[in-house]
């Protein structure tokens, strides 16, 4: 298989992970896991791809620079409240103080799949368009 990311801008976190974190928020270990790993300095993107079990897959795509997080979901946004809450507290931990999540959390959910199925594979191709 091609490497997408020949010069390592690029990470993307294990499918696991955000669910994980947002699922044992008093764990402050795991969660600082996740910050850090959001957090490289060497990346200039961060690829979060997140499962709503037995539900919906959506991409959170993190800018290092900006600061800034994009929420990629192709069924109009259905996880948006899934991930809203626990991308604020990111936010205010990176930032170091409480944000305006307007700001620092854009919704791209223009892409829209045809049908209940594909989001698996409509996260794939929007992270391999994005590294492209």
């Amino acid at each position: 298989m091609k490497r997408m990311d020949k010069d390592g801008k690029f990470k993307v976190l294990a499918a696991y992970l955000f669910h994980l974190v947002r699922e044992t928020k008093k764990d402050k270990l795991i969660f600082k896991e996740l910050l850090r790993q959001i957090n490289d300095n060497s990346k200039e993107l961060v690829f979060i791809p997140v499962n709503n079990p037995n539900f919906h897959w959506s991409l959170l795509v993190y800018e290092i620079e900006s600061k800034r997080f994009w929420h990629w979901d192709t069924l109009g946004g259905a996880n948006w409240g899934y991930v809203e809450g626990l991308v604020r507290e990111l936010l205010e931990h990176i930032h170091g103080k409480e944000v305006e999540l307007e700001k620092y959390l854009v919704k791209k959910h223009d892409i829209q799949q045809g049908n209940g199925y594909d989001c698996g594979i409509a996260v794939i191709a929007i992270t391999r368009r994005i590294m492209k």
